[in-house]
């Protein structure tokens, strides 16, 4: 995960431990009631599950897709636009909250956005691996042996079955690398799924069939 994705997170735990309490807060009647409520209401909806939200949506959606996020420079500047969006709501004056209202609403906008033109902007799995294909020089014909050729234990067309762990794949054939970046996109590389997933398993969760992807290791692999 990286670090904009990861600061989503850390500031969504945050404002759920301000949020809880102000809670405890509310329930003893310190303070103001009516500001006491309105800021946790604030804390644990734009604060916790917001950007709760925002962080795993950023690092989960692109990879369930097999492509990378559009705008990815976008992440720092939504994150410091609703976080002081929410700090402005909650801790600043009554006749400022409009202001702060529309920062959060511009740092919503920012979500949508960058996600609706990541899932719909980039071709499908099946697209890229077709342009791929075409773009492929064509190889010459191998020559018929005299004497057929002994098979090759542990090939390339052999050795992969879909029950094999992407990361023992990776650092097995370090060529494959190329094929799991056209299935997946780049995120692969950075989720901690590739220690445990199987091939099978990361094509069932990306909607990918599983035939193509082990065709394409396999022909990749057996070129070396």
């Amino acid at each position: 995960m990286d670090r904009d994705t990861k600061s989503f997170i850390v500031a969504s735990l945050c404002w759920l431990a301000l949020g809880a309490a102000l809670g405890v807060a509310l329930t003893l009647n310190l303070g103001n009631y009516a500001q006491f409520r309105f800021a946790h209401m604030h804390l644990l909806l734009l604060g916790f599950m917001a950007m709760m939200v925002y962080g795993v949506g950023y690092f989960i959606l692109p990879r369930f897709n097999g492509v990378s996020l559009r705008w990815p420079k976008l992440l720092a500047p939504h994150f410091w636009i609703s976080n002081l969006g929410l700090v402005g709501l909650v801790f600043g004056a009554v006749e400022f909250r409009p202001l702060f209202a529309v920062l959060n609403f511009s740092g919503v906008l920012l979500f949508v956005v960058n996600l609706v033109a990541t899932l719909t902007g980039a071709p499908s799995v099946q697209e890229r691996v077709a342009e791929k294909a075409s773009q492929a020089p064509v190889a010459a014909p191998r020559p018929i042996p005299a004497t057929p050729e002994p098979a090759t234990r542990g090939s390339g067309e052999r050795a992969l079955s879909g029950t094999e762990i992407i990361g023992d794949v990776l650092s097995s054939h370090p060529g494959s690398e190329e094929v799991f970046r056209l299935f997946f996109g780049d995120g692969c590389f950075s989720c901690p799924g590739q220690a445990t997933e199987t091939l099978t398993q990361a094509a069932a969760m990306h909607n990918i069939d599983v035939d193509l992807l082990l065709d394409a290791l396999r022909e990749r692999i057996a070129r070396g």
